[in-house]
């Protein structure tokens, strides 16, 4: 596993006999939410509003021009709840001796700085840094380093790509073999002239936005298309 491989690129990962990550490799990430963007205070105080009409009392739940009730909430829950479940039985089946009791009750404690609105740690009245206990667990949704996955159980060790590529051939007890790099296929266009055309960036257009927006069940980390248009737009 190389660069950002949590969530659903460790989910992806599991069937592998043995996982192995690069030394900078964000993993773990264990979990999964669904995000509903809810703009309707925003709408009220500029004077939008949106005329419903629907058939089936918990129809439309999810708008962004609406407070989910309880009754709306509860499919998102257990829809939720049932990848959840899914992830963990993924997990279990893939890595040795990770029972789903183990990823979920089997907790990892240690002492933690605390910090104040500025980002910096707060110290005591004997001039030492404040700590706290935090607690976790292994499918508690957080990401991991490769050190700390390897010791939990996660992955299987530290490799780079020729490492691991090597490696897989030697499990397969492959004595010659060539590694196959997949690559986005060209357009008629790019074919025609031979040169890569790349699409124009338009990172807030309303596509983009739509699609990043729209309420789903996620496997990675908050609204990442848009945080990414967003990094996109602010990154010089």
């Amino acid at each position: 596993m190389g660069s950002i491989a949590a969530s659903g690129g460790y989910y992806v990962a599991m069937p592998a006999g043995k996982v192995l990550a690069e030394s900078t490799t964000i993993t773990g990430s264990i979990g999964v939410f669904a995000a509903l963007p809810n703009v309707s205070e925003l709408a009220h105080k500029n004077g939008v509003h949106l005329e419903l009409i629907k058939a089936g009392s918990i129809k439309g739940g999810g708008s962004p021009f609406q407070t989910l009730s309880p009754e709306e909430r509860q499919p998102w829950q257990e829809m939720v709840d049932h990848a959840y479940d899914r992830f963990l039985e993924v997990v279990a089946n893939g890595r040795p001796g990770l029972t789903r009791q183990r990823l979920v009750s089997e907790t990892i404690e240690k002492q933690i700085f605390t910090y104040d609105e500025k980002g910096v740690p707060i110290k005591g009245p004997d001039g030492k840094p404040v700590t706290v206990k935090a607690v976790r667990y292994r499918a508690d949704g957080g990401s991991y380093t490769p050190p700390q996955a390897k010791e939990l159980g996660l992955i299987d060790g530290l490799a780079d790509l020729p490492t691991t590529i090597a490696t897989a051939a030697e499990i397969a007890k492959l004595s010659k073999y060539r590694a196959v790099v997949y690559e986005r296929p060209k357009g008629l266009a790019e074919q025609l002239l031979g040169v890569e055309l790349h699409q124009p960036n338009h990172p807030l257009g309303v596509e983009t936005l739509g699609h990043a927006l729209t309420p789903r069940l996620w496997y990675l980390s908050p609204q990442f298309e848009l945080a990414g248009s967003l990094s996109a737009v602010t990154t010089p």
